[in-house]
């Protein structure tokens, strides 16, 4: 049997255990980013030299390019961790135009541990979950919200423990089928282990049963049964996730464990209109927002300090105002209202700082402090992969496409089923000018759901960049059916047709833009953006300095977007970048 060394190190109040790849602060975990820890691992064991950037970027991201930037943010996160800073560095020197040095004093320890036992464990260490959706045992009797409702509850809990990646609600809400294979469905989301549990509701009574499964071997880990009142749903969930943590061989914290049963209500009714609003907001429909909203004000109105709830209504305002379905005035403004609200009572909900960070992004252009919202929502739950999309989404807009692409890499890793984060790949690839892997991310994302529309948009103007118009004009075309657009009014496709050279239809769909304008809101950048299309420059500046007026989220990337180049040697496009503080 081999035996391998590992070490931990002592510094300060810290602690750094290279067996199970964690920083602890006064024993207890801090959060960072598997990249980040690796940086501080070098660091620790190179203590008192010097470590060239060079040095350290080939031995963090071996065969891989990546900017200069990437390191300085890992840098950048480890001081915070440390509760240090640039100016007043304890244990991170920087060396102006070399590198770094650690330079706290060090205790080091080791830990022997066999290779081929480190292996076996690790082959057997479940690093990722899937809560599948609780299905009725008697189907007639089923009541969706509830079995979408328990496996939410335990899906926020479990991800906020920040030990495990767990897949999403909106990863999950597909396999609520009766008849889905649990083994299928985590196979397919790439999971370790699935949990999977059947209701049936008797009376006030409500039996469940629960499977903790092994993907890799198909065993069951763990399985128990559980007979509460209805009322005591709040136990119920509790006990489930306590005993699937335990099973899991999760350590859990004080803290940890607050998080995992953590209870914002205990009116039963409130609850329910919770998972209501919730529900709907998964929908990812106009209306299924409007519903979000309304179920959210019902649980309000019952229980004044349940802060999910404007969290929630608060992230359906900001969808609403991000796809130009509500003046962006209107909706962010309700948006921040709300999520403030939902802070002030409870400030470690981390989607309420995820739409937060949205709302700074895309409305408030607030680009001092969206990285800190973002990556506050994160610290709170490492599964948020909707906060590291939108981090990546702003490293994109400030012009840091490398960096973005392995950000939003990462959100893809938490959530590898996501739409609309699959999407967003092949749009931070169209930004970075890397047009053919921007396809090829596409067509894949069109293979998990031909119906997507907005994946469809964003390879059209994939193929416009490449001046392959037809298939370009069939896309958009594709994307406003399965849109239920009307093609007359598509902003996208009078695009298409002005730079295919297909003016006068173009005008056609400027016309129509610009009669609907004076009857309801319209962007004003889907009208710019038919006039940069035609290279009518004055225009396109007029409706981009209304734009810029009405706070148009698209306005956020006009430093990034390929469709900008030709006004790009004018100087209004860089007074206009300067006004919304575009770096």
């Amino acid at each position: 049997m081999n035996t391998r060394n590992e070490y931990i190190y002592e510094f300060g109040d810290f602690c750094v255990d290279a067996v199970n790849h964690l920083l602890l602060r006064r024993g207890r975990p801090v959060p960072l980013k598997p990249k980040a820890f690796d940086t501080l691992l070098i660091l620790v064991k190179n203590r008192g030299r010097v470590i060239e950037k060079d040095e350290l970027m080939e031995l963090l991201w071996a065969d891989t390019f990546v900017e200069e930037a990437n390191l300085s943010q890992n840098i950048y996160e480890l001081r915070k961790a440390l509760g240090e800073s640039a100016r007043e560095p304890y244990y991170i020197e920087n060396v102006p135009k070399r590198g770094y040095r650690f330079v706290g004093e060090v205790k080091e320890s080791v830990v022997a541990k066999h290779a081929d036992k480190v292996e076996e464990d690790s082959d057997k260490t479940i690093k990722s979950l899937a809560v599948l959706p609780f299905k009725p045992l008697i189907t007639e009797e089923r009541d969706e919200f509830l079995e979408i409702g328990i496996a939410d509850t335990l899906i926020t809990g479990l991800s906020g423990i920040g030990q495990i990646i767990v897949r999403p609600i909106s990863a999950i809400r597909k396999y609520a089928d009766s008849s889905q294979d649990p083994l299928a469905a985590g196979r397919e989301m790439k999971v370790d282990a699935v949990l999977e549990g059947s209701i049936q509701k008797s009376g006030d009574r409500l039996r469940v049963n629960v499977r903790l499964l092994s993907v890799r071997d198909e065993s069951t880990i763990w399985a128990d049964k559980f007979d509460e009142n209805f009322t005591d749903i709040f136990t119920l969930q509790d006990s489930i996730s306590e005993k699937v943590a335990a099973a899991l061989s999760l350590k859990l914290t004080s803290e940890g464990r607050l998080r995992l049963t953590k209870r914002h209500t205990e009116n039963a009714e409130v609850h329910q209109l919770f998972l209501k609003c919730r529900y709907y907001w998964h929908k990812w429909t106009p209306e299924s927002w409007q519903k979000s909203i309304e179920y959210g004000s019902q649980a309000v109105s019952l229980d004044p300090t349940h802060a999910p709830s404007y969290s929630w209504m608060g992230a359906s305002y900001c969808t609403l105002g991000i796809f130009g379905i509500v003046s962006p005035k209107k909706a962010f403004t309700k948006a921040k209202e709300l999520v403030e609200k939902a802070l002030s009572l409870d400030p470690t909900l981390s989607e309420a700082h995820e739409v937060l960070g949205a709302i700074k992004l895309f409305y408030e252009w607030d680009l001092a402090s969206v990285a800190d919202s973002l990556k506050r929502a994160i610290e709170l739950n490492p599964s948020n992969a909707t906060a590291r999309d939108l981090y990546a989404l702003y490293l994109t807009a400030i012009g840091q496409t490398d960096a973005a692409v392995s950000e939003v890499k990462q959100a893809l890793e938490v959530d590898p089923l996501s739409l609309i984060i699959n999407t967003d790949v092949g749009y931070i690839l169209y930004f970075a000018r890397r047009y053919r892997q921007a396809a090829e991310q596409l067509q894949k994302t069109l293979e998990l759901d031909p119906y997507f529309a907005h994946a469809r948009y964003a390879l059209s103007f994939v193929y416009l960049q490449e001046e392959l118009f037809d298939e370009a004009i069939e896309e958009i075309n594709k994307a406003v059916t399965f849109s239920g657009r009307d093609a007359a009014s598509s902003a996208e496709l009078g695009y298409a047709y002005a730079v295919a050279g297909r003016s006068s239809e173009a005008r056609k769909v400027l016309s129509e833009l610009e009669k609907q304008s004076k009857h309801g809101y319209v962007d004003p950048y889907h009208i710019a953006l038919v006039y940069i299309g035609l290279d009518d420059k004055n225009h396109a500046f007029k409706w981009l300095d209304k734009a810029y007026s009405e706070r148009s989220r698209e306005v956020i990337y006009l430093k990034a977007n390929p469709v900008c180049d030709p006004l790009r040697s004018d100087p209004r496009y860089a007074d206009l970048l300067r006004r919304v503080g575009l770096p």
